[in-house]
């Protein structure tokens, strides 16, 4: 006899089974199966994204990737990125030549320009080249 969500195969499996036939604890629901993605994204914004990041690592920037999903908090920047060399810190958000920032990504850049902490939207690698020539100077 199987139980769903049980393994057949140790004895503590075995007691819960005999537990949930017995109505003194429920049988665990299986997970369903996540969905897949029937395409791979391929946004411009994620290629520009990498990109840039190469492009900060060659210039001995220290940059941190940070996840949207992984952080909760959706108006952050794309990347957090430090630059002993130009002195510089702060959010960096990549965009699509023609994206524009969502209502939070624009209250995040409003707080932070109120606390005078850096956040800079780049759309293309020259305005990364020229963001960092300022910095140095």
């Amino acid at each position: 006899m199987s139980f769903p969500g049980l393994s057949k195969s140790t004895p503590k499996t075995c007691a819960q089974g005999v537990m949930a036939m017995a109505g003194l604890i429920s049988a665990k629901k299986p997970r369903k199966q996540r969905a897949k993605e029937t395409a791979p994204r391929n946004r411009e914004e994620d290629k520009f994204r990498n990109i840039l990041i190469k492009f900060l690592r060659k210039k001995y920037c220290k940059v941190v990737r940070v996840e949207p999903s992984f952080r909760g908090e959706f108006g952050l920047g794309d990347l957090w990125v430090f630059c002993e060399a130009t002195a510089w810190g702060g959010w960096v958000e990549t965009k699509s030549l023609t994206g524009g920032l969502s209502d939070d990504q624009k209250e995040v850049r409003r707080l932070c320009v109120l606390c005078g902490i850096k956040y800079l939207v780049v759309r293309t690698l020259e305005e990364a080249e020229r963001i960092y020539k300022i910095n140095i100077s």
